[in-house]
């Protein structure tokens, strides 16, 4: 569980940032609106009406990974540290064979030419400050799924310290004394009563 929530914070929101800054790399490349739909339309990037469905993805598995550390924490354990190397590493990568299918699948005869366009360095040149912000935002939701998860932890701790077990009453098993029949008064033993 504790790596569950740590991936399902870091690996979203890498992607985020690989596709923000692919997306700023075209509009530096083309300035113009017009001349930049036209090569997104002929590079393959037909996909961008899935774009609603991607978010709500990554919505629910950053929901799903801060959940999950905010659980961990509850329970007394801790959750792992982000893996800074993913955040180098993934977006780069990412987006590398990210152009390199758009250009394959659209058809190219050479896909591997997309590393001399401007996109494409442009993109490369992103990626960085990209995943440093995304890990500044990975950093901020982990420490807030902690302290979230402590003050979780410390209510229960309160409210189960208001009562403990020995100080809460228990009616099951009372045992009431009762007094000696020499302290009302009475023998112990005496005559049957007469019925008469």
């Amino acid at each position: 569980m504790r790596r569950l929530g740590v991936w399902c914070l870091t690996l979203p929101l890498a992607l985020v940032g690989t596709e923000v800054a692919h997306a700023l790399a075209y509009h530096l490349a083309y300035p113009e609106a017009a001349v930049r739909f036209r090569v997104l339309a002929q590079t393959g990037h037909g996909y961008f009406d899935l774009l609603p469905l991607a978010l709500g993805l990554v919505g629910a598995t950053l929901l799903l990974g801060f959940l999950a550390d905010v659980a961990t924490t509850a329970r007394g354990r801790s959750t792992r540290s982000l893996p800074i190397w993913a955040f180098m590493l993934v977006p780069p990568l990412a987006y590398t064979i990210q152009e390199l299918s758009e250009r394959w699948l659209y058809g190219s005869n050479a896909p591997w030419l997309v590393v001399l366009q401007p996109t494409f360095r442009y993109g490369i040149l992103l990626q960085l400050p990209f995943a440093l912000l995304a890990f500044l935002v990975a950093w901020l939701l982990l420490r807030a799924s902690v302290s979230l998860g402590r003050a979780i932890r410390l209510r229960a701790a309160v409210r189960s310290r208001r009562l403990p077990d020995r100080a809460r009453p228990s009616f099951t098993g009372l045992r009431i004394p009762r007094p000696s029949l020499h302290a009302l008064g009475h023998a112990t033993r005496g005559p049957p009563v007469a019925v008469w």
